[in-house]
């Protein structure tokens, strides 16, 4: 069930839809179908988590809901706890309508978010998505009230907040002059590089296609190919960190090779021109690659939870901290220093990295400054708390719902009624002969098409 579960709905089927990546086939060539088992999985699981929070819930609790996983626990918390404030935030992107429509489960989905009492996410752009997909699929009609963006769902109304999380700056600041650092440093061979004053472009990716780790080796080695002065200049400390679940043999094996084609053919004994490093890191090894990087370089195609640049600026050494993003990464926008591109120009991302590199030492420590102040001051802490201080004050109906079982009798479909019982003849021609015997008038209702 679990693999059924994230294998094969969570990361099977929603995290490239949600990527707006629909492949038609296989990696067989074969039309892809829509497995209706996994879906029934998925709504399993989240009811096995609904069945523990209504077991543990009290009056005037809050529930939260994180990510793409539980996309329908809202739904089935709304109908067993009526008048309960469960917020919900989507840490991927939520795709265009376009997209998201050919998904065959694309109402339930909708329904279930919507049976949040707010909802949040990371930027303007995927709340536009998802309120044009209610729109388009549901026929719903949103607003602004006060700034604040609201669906009208059921006789309730629906909160959508755009807010992207932070990181813990202390965490990272107080690590940065530890021994265990300066010992990852030598280790993973930055000691030299910084010996010989060349220039470091640090990334840590997800080995995905959709962190773009092709296009930006790609570009890389355009980079050297053009401009001839950063041979034996400038070094990439590229991370790209296996996910078991996502893990592309075909994207694995064309990143391993255009590293080796890219050091084979621009590197020396003195000069590597890109390390990689395809395993998970420690945190340790995270810092000491922030620390030593004079920019961070990241070329995703699709992107939506990703605190790799904060992390960086809180961590960057003196005379450092230089972004260079592409336009869709989550975050860029939030990062006033960014030098932001389009990932598939290679021209654009060359004259970047070259623009970057030249930039003046007192602007760079400026705009370096600038961006430190807004991550110091935008922690997840604040972020957390602003949120649940939203659904606090939210108001949630408590609705009287009829519940209805539905099931299957000998040709024909049997509906049970909770709290209701069914009519008895013999009790109405009881009453209706002793109404007729004491002369009491009677009325006769008949109902059409379920006008009563």
């Amino acid at each position: 069930t679990l693999i059924e579960f994230y294998q094969g709905f969570c990361k099977g089927t929603l995290w490239p839809l949600f990527h707006m990546l629909t492949p038609l086939t296989d990696e067989n060539d074969h039309t892809v179908q829509f497995d209706r088992s996994l879906w029934h999985t998925y709504c399993l699981v989240n009811r096995k988590f609904s069945d523990v929070v209504v077991a543990l819930y009290q009056e005037d609790n809050m529930i939260w809901i994180h990510d793409y996983h539980l996309m329908v626990l809202p739904s089935q918390l709304r109908r067993r706890l009526s008048g309960s404030k469960i917020g919900f935030f989507l840490h991927i992107p939520w795709p265009s309508s376009e997209a998201y429509r050919t998904l065959p489960v694309r109402d339930e989905l909708l329904r279930g978010l919507l049976s949040s009492t707010l909802l949040g996410f990371h930027l303007f752009d995927y709340a536009r998505h998802f309120l044009s997909a209610c729109v388009r699929l549901l026929n719903l009609e949103h607003e602004a009230r006060r700034g604040i963006l609201g669906v009208e769902y059921s006789g309730r109304h629906v909160m959508i907040r755009v807010s992207h999380i932070g990181i813990d700056p202390a965490r990272f600041t107080g690590h940065l002059g530890s021994d265990a650092v300066q010992e990852k440093k030598e280790a993973l061979g930055l000691m030299p590089v910084r010996d010989h004053k060349q220039h470091v472009l640090a990334a840590i990716d997800d080995l995905d296609v959709f962190k773009g780790i092709s296009l930006k080796l790609l570009a890389f080695e355009n980079l050297l190919q053009a401009y001839t002065t950063y041979r034996g200049r400038v070094v990439l400390v590229q991370v790209a960190i296996p996910k078991k679940a996502r893990v592309k043999s075909h994207v694995q094996s064309e990143i391993r090779e255009l590293v080796e084609q890219i050091n084979s053919k621009y590197g020396s004994p003195d000069y590597t021109p890109i390390i990689y490093i395809e395993r998970d890191i420690s945190f340790d090894e995270r810092i000491a690659i922030y620390s030593e990087a004079d920019a961070l370089l990241l070329t995703p195609i699709r992107d939506g939870l990703n605190l790799i640049p904060y992390e960086y600026i809180a961590s960057a050494g003196q005379g450092k901290g230089q972004l260079i993003l592409s336009e869709f990464t989550g975050c860029s926008r939030a990062l006033s220093s960014a030098v932001r591109l389009n990932p598939w120009n290679y021209d654009e991302v060359m004259s970047a990295i070259d623009r970057v590199l030249q930039k003046d030492p007192e602007e760079i420590m400026l705009k370096h400054a600038a961006d430190r102040k807004y991550v110091e001051s935008h922690p997840t802490a604040k972020w957390a708390e602003s949120f649940l201080t939203d659904l606090t004050q939210a108001s949630e109906p408590v609705q009287k719902l009829l519940k209805l079982g539905l099931g299957l009798g000998v040709g024909l479909r049997v509906l049970e009624f909770e709290g209701f019982e069914a009519l008895n003849a013999e009790n109405v021609v009881r009453a209706y002969d002793a109404a007729e015997a004491s002369d009491t008038q009677r009325v006769f209702l008949l109902d059409y098409d379920g006008t009563l």
